[in-house]
């Protein structure tokens, strides 16, 4: 009933107007439909490119340089909030087409057990969101004495110790070492005991730029792990395997049947 009337309506409506006028009316009426149809999808598409966008994503102690390597990377001023009481949010910010910037709040062992336990909560909800996105934990310290660096790290890193194979070190401040090289070698035995991997672990100068620290982040999360180089290698030599023994399988199958032909002769 009420399509009736509105066909009606409108039926009423193109009747005041010529021919001409009537045709310039239904292209106006369908370039509408098109564009609003393009606009949707669009909007489908980007928002659907947002949620799938893989995140690095940045951790550590309080005064490790999360945030101040996230405002470089991203051209960006955040500040995070210095009351003890508040939680603080998740920042997020893209730095080139695939890969988002992840700057997260600090779980401090000197926080209240209730905000310990709402910036958990807080990190449980974003991994849940994004579970299948995350490709790469930076886990942040600052350059100082080396057991104040492994005991920064071991307080971040025991609430993220499911993910130790996606997980990277940034050494910040390293300009403060007086013998980079040595430095270098020493904190990379030091860390051993975090990744066996040294491509895992990154120093960065505070005198960095923008450009080279995204392409840090971008190239470290397309690198492939030690681990699965081997897994691939091991398949490579068990497939090689079985093809050695295959045409082993298939002679003896053909002796066999020679023999049989053999013996019913």
């Amino acid at each position: 009933m009420l399509y009736d009337k509105m066909l009606q309506s409108t039926q009423i409506i193109f009747s005041q107007f010529n021919n001409c006028q009537q045709k310039q009316l239904y292209l106006a009426l369908i370039f509408s439909i098109l564009l609003g149809v393009l606009i949707l999808f669009l909007y489908y598409y980007s928002k659907k490119k947002r949620i799938y966008r893989k995140k690095l994503i940045l951790i550590g102690q309080p005064g490790g340089g999360k945030t101040i390597l996230f405002n470089i990377a991203t051209e960006k001023k955040i500040k995070r909030q210095q009351c003890k009481s508040d939680v603080d949010q998740i920042y997020e910010f893209p730095i080139n087409d695939n890969y988002d910037l992840v700057d997260t709040p600090s779980i401090e062992f000197d926080d209240s057990l209730d905000k310990r336990e709402a910036i958990i909560k807080q990190f449980n909800k974003y991994f849940k969101l994004h579970s299948y996105h995350i490709e790469r934990f930076y886990l942040i310290v600052n350059f100082e004495r080396t057991d104040i660096m492994k005991s920064s790290c071991l307080k971040t890193y025991k609430y993220f110790k499911k993910f130790d194979s996606i997980i990277d070190i940034v050494i910040t401040n390293f300009q403060l070492s007086e013998d980079e090289i040595a430095d270098k070698e020493h904190l990379l035995q030091a860390f051993y005991i975090y990744t066996q991997d040294k491509q895992k672990i990154h120093f960065v100068r505070n005198d960095i730029q923008s450009e080279e620290l995204k392409q840090m982040f971008i190239q470290s999360a397309n690198r492939v792990d030690l681990q699965d180089d081997y897994l691939e290698m091991g398949e490579e030599k068990e497939i090689k395997n079985s093809q050695q023994k295959q045409p082993k399988q298939i002679f003896n199958g053909k002796q066999y049947q020679y023999i049989e032909e053999g013996n019913d002769s």
